[in-house]
This record gives C-alpha cells, structure tokens and sequence, in this order.
C-alpha cells in the first residue's frame, strides 16, 4: 500500500527550531539532522505502524542518533506528522494542541 505522508505546520516549526539550535550548538549536525528527519520519515511511509502507540492515537518514532522523536497520526493512506519533540521535552505540553 502507498501511503502519503504529509508534515503539519507547527512540525515543520519543530523542525525548523531543531535545525537553528543545531546551526548554532552543532553546525556540523544539521545536514545529519536532516537526513535523520527524512529516514524516519520515509521509515513511517514503508511500515506506518512500526511506530509506538502514544496518546491520542498518535504513533512516534525515533530520529536515530539525535534525542528527537516524529510524532504521526495514520488515517487511511495519509500519515501526518504533527509534531517533533526533543526527549527532554514535556510531552503533553508539546501535544496539547494537536488534533
């Protein structure tokens, strides 16, 4: 089955953020960190139910490497991202919003 995965505004932020701590802390990490976003991304398209089951019937994967995790919801062929959280980050705050 082909799905399509589609990233929400406030994940493309998530990203975004991620992408400009790195420029500063890290500069050598952001082509990296990007690559590790996209693997996850593609990861989810092959197998979308590989992730683990969060709340809310989201799902999440992990970036490897990095302390950052997709978080996805699955509805027919249409995987949207909604939000990218750092592990140190509160959970339930970053996800308050979505759906």
């Amino acid at each position: 089955m082909n799905y399509r995965v589609q990233v929400t505004p406030v994940a493309i932020g998530h990203v975004n953020d991620a992408i400009a701590w790195y420029q500063v802390e890290a500069p050598e990490q952001v082509a990296r960190f990007v690559e590790r976003f996209a693997e996850a991304r593609n990861l989810i398209r092959e197998y979308p139910f590989l992730g683990r089951t969060g709340p809310r019937d989201l799902r999440r994967m992990a970036l490897r490497v990095f302390p950052y995790e997709l978080w996805y919801v699955v509805d027919g062929q249409i995987l949207t991202i909604v939000a990218v959280t750092h592990f140190r980050q509160d959970t339930d705050e970053a996800l308050r919003d979505l759906r």
